[in-house]
C-alpha cells in the first residue's frame, strides 16, 4: 500500500488510492502493508487487518471501513458469526484469504452497494452485479431436505460436508470445514480447529 501511495507509481500527480476512497461508488480499498498485514482504507478513515495463528485482528487506525463498530481480535468462525447480519460480512477473513491468492492483484477494490465498476453496458443494467462484499452477495440462499445448521457457515463448509454425507474421504488442505452432518443426531460443528465441538440441536 505504502507503494501505490507514492505519485509516481502510477504516474499521477495524487494519491490515487486516496482518490479511490473519495469516490462515491467505492466502499473501501485493500492492499498489503510493509508494516504487515492489510491496510484498508475508506472514506472514513483507515484500520489494519492481521492474522497470526488462527486469529484474524482488525484494529481501528484512524476509522472503521468495514463497519465492524470496534477493534477486535477472533478466530476466523467467531468473525462469520459476529458480522453475519452486518454491512460486510465476514470481511477481515474474506480479505485475507483474498490478498493471498496468487490471482489477486496488489489492489483490492470493492464497489459500495448500488455502484458497479464494469464499464461496457449490460442488460439489465448492473448494480453491484458481481463479487462485492456486502451482505447482499456474501449470505448465500441454501435449500434442503433436511434441516440445517443454525449457525452461519461458508459456501467452501458445503463440499466437505457432503463428501463427509456421502462418506467420501475430504481432501486435505481444503479451505472448507465438515460442520454439517445431516444424518447425525444433532448438527455436529467443528471448532477453527477442524475438533469437534458442539452440538446444535436438529430443528
Amino acid at each position: 500500500m505504502e507503494k501505490l501511495r507514492r505519485h509516481d507509481c502510477f504516474g499521477a500527480e495524487e494519491d490515487l488510492i486516496e482518490a479511490l476512497t473519495r469516490e462515491p461508488g467505492v466502499a473501501f480499498v485493500a492492499a498489503a502493508s510493509e508494516q504487515g498485514g492489510i491496510w484498508v482504507g475508506g472514506a472514513d478513515g483507515a484500520a489494519e487487518i492481521t492474522n497470526t495463528e488462527n486469529r484474524v485482528s482488525y484494529r481501528r487506525v484512524s476509522g472503521d471501513p468495514l463497519e465492524v463498530g470496534r477493534s477486535w481480535t477472533a478466530t476466523p468462525r467467531e468473525w462469520l458469526e459476529a458480522t453475519w447480519d452486518g454491512p460486510y460480512p465476514d470481511a477481515p477473513s474474506q480479505i485475507l484469504d483474498q490478498m493471498r491468492s496468487s490471482r489477486s492483484g496488489d489492489l483490492l477494490v470493492v464497489a459500495r452497494e448500488g455502484y458497479d465498476f464494469r464499464d461496457r453496458f449490460e442488460i439489465p443494467e448492473h448494480r453491484s452485479g458481481h463479487g462485492s462484499m456486502i451482505r447482499a452477495h456474501m449470505q448465500t440462499p441454501v435449500w434442503s431436505s433436511l434441516p440445517i445448521p443454525s449457525i452461519p457457515f461458508r459456501t467452501v463448509d458445503l463440499f466437505p460436508s457432503m463428501l463427509a454425507w456421502l462418506d467420501v474421504r475430504v481432501p486435505e488442505n481444503i479451505d472448507g470445514q465438515s460442520i454439517w452432518l445431516p444424518d447425525a443426531p444433532g448438527e455436529r460443528v467443528l471448532s477453527d480447529s477442524g475438533s469437534p465441538g458442539h452440538l446444535v440441536p436438529a430443528r
